[in-house]
Parts: structure tokens; sequence; C-alpha cells
């Protein structure tokens, strides 16, 4: 007998399964229908293999009016990460009109044109050299404006 039960291992059940089994005296179950990880995700450029594969629920819109009845792929993720784990390992940073308009409307957080007060952890850990010092070059084009 659980306490809990979570279904699906995707970036929220997983987190929610770690801080719920924090407490030793609460036992979790977290069961996920695809399995634990397949080489392809480890590898950025085999994320193609992926798609409409065991990884992948295969879904697909409604007909869309706006797309001429269309209906569209969309690639959900099945295994341990859940859709999290269907990607190619890429970071794209928002448009800076959208922080704009954002912080325009009120949004304190959104600040500067793109957002761009300081580098994140994963910017800063990309402007690092093999040797651990810091590759000053990245980590300022990362922050000009």
């Amino acid at each position: 007998m659980h306490d809990y039960v979570i279904v699906g291992a995707g970036s929220a059940g997983c987190v929610l399964a770690a801080r719920l089994s924090e407490d030793p005296s609460v036992s979790v179950l977290l069961i996920e229908a695809g399995g634990s990880d397949r080489p392809n995700v480890k590898i950025p450029a085999a994320f193609a293999k992926q798609l409409k594969s065991k990884r992948d629920w295969d879904l697909a819109t409604e007909p869309e009016p706006h797309c001429d009845g269309r209906s569209l792929y969309m690639p959900r993720g099945k295994g341990l990460g859940g859709s999290s784990s269907m990607n190619a390992m890429l970071y794209v940073r928002g448009h800076p009109l959208d922080y704009e308009t954002w912080a325009a409307g009120g949004d304190q957080r959104s600040g500067r044109a793109g957002g761009r007060r300081r580098p994140d952890r994963g910017q800063a850990a990309a402007g690092r050299k093999r040797d651990g010092r810091q590759n000053r070059d990245c980590l300022d084009a990362w922050t000009s404006g």
C-alpha cells in the first residue's frame, strides 16, 4: 500500500515524487508507461529518431479551422522525463519584444529587452573553459544589450 501514486514520470511527476519521498515515513509509487531512458534521448543529433517511435504518444490535434482543416502532429514524450526528454538539447531565448511588452504591462520580472540581466546557471556553465576559468567573450555576448 502506497501513500501516494503518481502516474507519469514527466518533469512534474518526477519532481513531485522526489519531493514527497523526502519524508521517510511516506511511500511513493511513480508509474511511467514508457520505461527508462533510451540512447536517443541523450544524443542531440538523434532527436528526430524519437518522433513517432515508442518514446512518443504520437498525438495530433483535432482538425484546425485556421490551418485549412489540417490536424497538427503533437509529439508528446513517453518515458522518464516525459515530453521534456523529447528535445534536441537546445536553448532558445525569448524575443526581446515579448519581454518588453510584459514589462510594460506591469510584469516586474521581465526587465530590459530579452530579460538579459545576467546569465542564468546554464549560460554561465556554457561560458566556462575546460579548465574552469570564465570565458568572458561568451558571457559578455549573453549580457550585452
